[in-house]
Formats: structure tokens, sequence, C-alpha cells
């Protein structure tokens, strides 16, 4: 719809497929998760910014539709033609097993109130509530917020909400001036941004999604997109014709933060690597003491404490 290639067929074509074969893979996991966060995701975008992204929401409900013909001729017609028989997964009822990992959280986020009980400290701690004692174990509990709270404490989840109001104030007035442009461009474009967030964030609440390493990569792309577009005008500094005697002046606090971020960021890929190398040392273990395949979604390691290897 936006971008230097939104009038090429051939890339609205694959556009429109790829959107479609994403539902259809939706459809078939029944992921009720995903079907939240992209639903509260896609209310909260057309809520906010209104008429200004109506093609958007009409451009996804089409996608949308294009992925229910996906799932019917893939998923029903084609195994009743070839297979002559059909299976479907249904949506679950129940919690799927997340009732005793949500209360199990709770309880820790209370054990050192406001604090929490620390880095790693759900793999390691003794369990607390009995319900999750007699169930499976995991190595998150399925709800990222409660996971911060019992690691890293309330305090720090209050911090985020405070940033999350901070964050709410912009786009309220980023909204405002949308709403008064005669251009649809930019109400497109932030409520395909918007929709990606919200979802995200709800999502979070029922599932590990934030430790994916592909909701990661794309997280790490989407957020910073999603706040340079709704910061105010006056965190952007004054225009360049304002300011054109002292360059190096005007350049020396953006080298300066620069700086700062990247060597922030060299100390994070750091420490991504050691927790490469231990999930690699964990793979023997992993795979022929517990048996268990590969999975694609999370990293290997935390599925249990690496204290219980020696290591």
């Amino acid at each position: 719809m936006v971008g230097p290639y939104a009038n090429h067929r051939l890339w609205r074509v694959l556009v429109a497929v790829g959107s479609g074969l994403w539902w259809w893979i939706v459809f078939l996991s029944a992921s009720r998760g995903s079907v939240l966060g992209v639903a509260v995701g896609v209310v909260v975008a057309s809520v906010i910014i209104g008429r200004q992204c109506w093609p958007w929401l009409k451009q996804f409900l089409v996608y949308l539709v294009l992925g229910g013909f996906f799932w019917l001729v893939l998923s029903l017609l084609v195994p009743i033609l070839v297979f002559g028989e059909l299976e479907l997964r249904t949506i679950s009822q129940g919690s799927s097993g997340r009732a005793p990992l949500f209360i199990e959280a709770w309880q820790m986020s209370l054990q050192r109130f406001p604090f929490g009980m620390g880095p790693q400290s759900w793999l390691t701690h003794e369990l607390l509530a009995p319900s999750y004692a007699e169930s499976n174990k995991f190595g998150h509990p399925h709800n990222m917020y409660l996971m911060w709270a019992a690691e890293y404490g309330w305090l720090l989840v209050l911090i985020l909400f405070w940033v999350a109001f901070q964050v709410a104030s912009s786009l309220h007035a980023r909204c405002k001036v949308i709403k008064l442009s005669e251009s649809s461009t930019e109400g497109i474009v932030l409520a395909a941004l918007l929709a990606s967030v919200v979802g995200a964030l709800i999502h979070a609440g029922v599932s590990a999604v934030f430790i994916a390493p592909g909701s990661m990569l794309v997280g790490l792309l989407i957020l910073p997109v999603f706040f340079g577009f709704i910061v105010p005008n006056s965190l952007k500094g004054k225009s360049l014709k304002d300011d054109t005697s002292h360059p190096l002046r005007k350049a020396f606090p953006g080298a300066v933060i620069a700086t700062l971020v990247f060597a922030l960021w060299g100390g994070w890929v750091v420490e991504v690597r050691k927790y490469y190398l231990d999930m690699r040392e964990d793979e023997p273990y992993y795979q022929e003491v517990l048996r268990e395949g590969a999975l694609p979604r999370f990293w290997l390691h935390g599925y249990f404490p690496r204290n219980d290897i020696g290591s």
C-alpha cells in the first residue's frame, strides 16, 4: 500500500500470498494467543486512528479472507481428495496448562516484593505452588509480565507501565496530527505499526513470545520504527536551517548518544553469544538425556537449570 513497490503487481501478489499463508498457519495451529493479539491490535488501531486507517483495514480484511481460502483448500479439500480423510486441530477450551505457571510466577513475585527473586530464578527457585509442583515444567511461565515480576520485581513492571504511558501520550499527539492531515499514508503506516505492537503486547500475556528468537528479531526492527514514528517534534531538535554555524557542536550530542547505544548493544551481543555457547553445551544433555527434539521456537538453553549438569 505504501513504499516504492506499492504499485508493482508482482510485489503486491507476493505480499498477498505471504499474508494469506501466514493466516493459514494461524488457523491451522489454532493459535488463540496470536488471534487474540491481532484482533485487539486491529481494534485499537481502528479506534485510535479512525478513518485514516480504513484503507489499511480493508486490505487487512482481504488478507484475512485469503488466509481463510488457503485454509479451506490446503487443510480441507486437499487432505480429503489426496488422503481420503480429514484431521483438524480444534481450539482448546482450557488454559493449556498455563494456570499453574501463572500461579507459580505470581507467588514468586511476592517473595521479595517489589524486587523479585533475580534473573533465571524461574529455573532455579524452590517450587512454591503445589499445582505447579504437580504439573509439567516449562522454561517460562507463558506470561512475560508475570515473568518480569517474578524475576525482576513489580517495581520494574511499574517502570515499564510508566514508559507505556509516555508512549501512549506521544501516540495520542501523533494521531491528532494525522487526523488533520489530508494524506492517509501516515495513517496507514501507523495503523500497521500500532496493530503489530499492541498485538505483541497482548500475545505476551499468554505466551513466551518475547523470548522466541524470531519474535526478538522482528521486534528489534518494529519497535524502533514505531517509537521513531510517534516521537514528538520537540524531541527531534531544531531544523537544519536553524543552526548551520556550528555543525560539530550540533553533531556532538548525537555522536555521544550513538556511542553509548552501540556500547550497550555490544555488551548485549557479548552476553547473547555466551547464552548461545551455553545452549550448545546443553544440547547433548537436552537431546540424549531428556530426549527432546530441537524446537525452532525457543532457545534450547532455559528448559532446565544448568546447575543440574554441573555447569
